[in-house]
């Protein structure tokens, strides 16, 4: 799992965290907790 600072970060900057062997993102939101976010998410974002 690859990790990303802020879920501020744009699509792309969350989207080139991901590789073949690493299907999820988990995002440091800025109030404290984190959130998951996978490459079908992504895709559903772009619709």
């Amino acid at each position: 799992m690859k990790y990303s600072e802020n879920i501020l970060g744009t699509i792309e900057e969350v989207s080139r965290l991901f590789t073949k062997e690493n299907e999820v993102v988990l995002v440091d939101l800025e109030n404290g907790s984190h959130h998951i976010i996978t490459k079908s998410d992504i895709i559903g974002s772009i619709k």
